[in-house]
């Protein structure tokens, strides 16, 4: 660990963020940026500008920031942990495609996004030159930018030059199974960088616990979430179970010392209430 308002105050000025465009939504020749009416997904022995992929799809943001926004999901294949209680774990075990990055800006621009989401798995194990090609053409449309990691592989500064919202989800050790290899999270790399909100999934006491304690490693001009993990399915349930993790965050507001605590916000993960993917 490391103190964090001193890295804070010491960090270094980020790089220089690439020119964006002034039209959001310029006009575009589509026939140049990508082959086909369709996502391209090429031959896994040829994954030259491509990023290897689970699923990718339409949907809107539930969580967060972005929280109601049309946006396209596209789910990066592998992850270094295996939480028990994860609900995409099949990011892991389905075996491994490959998309071009062109059938991914061109599906962003033929379903008129402004929001792509990256997510997993975890998708900082592809910051690569695809990657960065890929970000350097959405960036330069006005396309926002959201990476969903666990906070286990420190951001790059050529990932950090497309100002992404870095959506941080770290995982307390009693999250994994036992006897596995637990990463720890790269505090200091993530608060120093100003476009970092954290999640925190709760589903038990010693979650919301070890939450409290992570609450020192946080930069306190960030925004933190408090999401439950949903696992209730009828609507009355929902109802219960969101204003019970509710009083979590009123009651932490009201008693906590902590500078940070006036920036945490329940998730309620409006995705899982509306039933859409």
């Amino acid at each position: 660990m490391c103190d964090i308002m001193k890295e804070f105050e010491d960090a270094t000025k980020p790089p220089d963020p690439v020119e964006r465009e002034p039209h959001p939504m310029k006009p575009l020749d589509l026939d140049k940026v990508a082959m086909g009416g369709k996502i391209e997904v090429v031959n896994p022995s040829q994954p030259k500008n491509s990023l290897a992929y689970t699923e990718m799809f339409n949907s809107i943001q539930g969580e967060g920031r972005y929280t109601g926004r049309p946006c396209l999901f596209v789910r990066l294949h592998n992850c270094n942990m295996s939480c028990t209680w994860c609900d995409t774990a099949y990011a892991r075990r389905l075996p491994r495609l490959w998309v071009h990055i062109n059938g991914i800006y061109r599906e962003m621009f033929k379903k008129h996004l402004s929001l792509i989401v990256f997510t997993g798995g975890e998708p900082l194990l592809q910051q690569n030159e695809s990657m960065y090609r890929l970000l350097h053409r959405l960036y330069r449309s006005n396309i926002d930018i959201t990476f969903e990691t666990n906070g286990t592989i420190a951001p790059t500064p050529e990932l950090l030059r497309y100002q992404p919202l870095l959506t941080v989800s770290p995982k307390p050790r009693h999250s994994q199974p036992k006897g596995s290899k637990f990463v720890e999270t790269w505090w200091c790399a993530f608060a120093k960088y100003s476009q970092t909100d954290w999640k925190f999934v709760i589903a038990e006491q010693r979650d919301y616990d070890w939450f409290l304690e992570c609450l020192a490693y946080i930069n306190p001009h960030q925004q933190i979430y408090l999401h439950p993990n949903w696992t209730v399915k009828t609507l009355k349930d929902r109802e219960d179970y969101i204003q019970y993790r509710a009083k979590w965050v009123a009651l932490a507001k009201m008693h906590s010392p902590n500078v940070a605590m006036r920036n945490v916000h329940l998730g309620v993960q409006l995705h899982k209430i509306l039933n859409v993917q």
